[in-house]
């Protein structure tokens, strides 16, 4: 298979090796609808919120809502509605009727166990809700095939991305490594960046510039201010940078034990002397005796 992408980098022309072509019609960074050459729909897709509570935040994962398909005059005369986990996998499919058009399992890494029903292969929106790309077009190894996050492929079968990390090792000293090997917990919205499944901590939403503000003031205050824990400092820094085994989180760990350390040689405030009600008044002289006032004893009348 060949591609073809746009300035924004997504892919707009996938060509599969028999010449058919496919284009791609987005709505951000989210497909919405499938092409033909001669530009006639083939299948749309409804979108909704996706795990972060936004249209794209999590990258659409979680967000898909129905497939449409056999466009005619422009209508659509089947339609199947997506049912997903709670780590946004697409594992029930259900027609117009209720009945079943597709059913899928996975392992913990993406690789489908089992899948059933007369769509389970045209639909091709499955694992982490992203498009599975057939690169077997002739079945011998049926769904051993690579998922589009967007930015890099991912192959299931190898735990893996087939793409190095944009960023390079800033991001690792592993390139290829997918979510830090923890897939049930973390996924990643577009192949550019670790997010958890749930929120770190309760009352942080997990993605977004506020879930970021959030945790980094956290990390600040535990890590210089209020010198807590170091394992908690760790998982407020983990959870602000990314997965264990990150350049980033080994830089943090680091910043952690210096903002310990530091926390640890602060000097205490010096402690406020209770007031005493008889100051001293010189270094070793006594208080000041005030004697008590006396009545003047009457005088003696005055003879004339």
């Amino acid at each position: 298979m060949t591609f073809q992408y746009d300035g924004l980098g997504r892919m707009r022309i996938s060509t599969n090796w028999d010449g058919s072509t496919t284009e791609y019609v987005y709505d951000g960074m989210r497909v919405i609808q499938e092409r033909d050459g001669n530009n006639t729909p083939q299948v749309s897709y409804t979108r909704g919120t996706d795990l972060s509570g936004t249209m794209e935040g999590a990258g659409g994962i979680g967000g898909l809502l129905a497939r449409s398909a056999g466009y005619s005059s422009g209508n659509w005369t089947s339609n199947s509605y997506y049912h997903a986990d709670g780590n946004g996998n697409i594992m029930y499919l259900e027609d117009s009727n209720q009945g079943l058009a597709a059913s899928y399992r996975y392992d913990a890494f993406g690789e489908t166990l089992q899948w059933n029903g007369p769509l389970a292969f045209a639909n091709t929106y499955q694992f982490s809700s992203k498009q599975r790309m057939q690169i077997d077009p002739q079945g011998v190894f049926a769904f051993e095939d690579i998922y589009y996050y967007g930015y890099r492929f991912y192959a299931p079968h190898l735990q893996r991305w087939l793409n190095q990390d944009p960023i390079g090792e800033e991001g690792g000293l592993n390139l290829y490594t997918y979510v830090g090997n923890t897939p049930l917990d973390e996924i990643d919205p577009d192949g550019l960046q670790i997010s958890p499944t749930k929120p770190p901590m309760p009352g942080i939403p997990k993605w977004g510039p506020e879930a970021d503000r959030a945790l980094k003031n956290i990390y600040k205050a535990c890590a210089c201010n209020e010198s807590p824990d170091l394992s908690d400092c760790l998982t407020f820094c983990q959870a602000v940078y990314g997965s264990a085994g990150d350049l980033n989180v080994t830089k943090c760990t680091g910043d952690c034990d210096d903002c310990f350390v530091k926390g640890m040689d602060k000097p205490e405030p010096p402690k406020k002397k209770p007031k005493s009600k008889n100051p001293p008044h010189g270094t070793n002289a006594p208080p000041p005796t005030i004697p008590p006032k006396t009545n003047p004893a009457p005088s003696a009348p005055k003879l004339k």
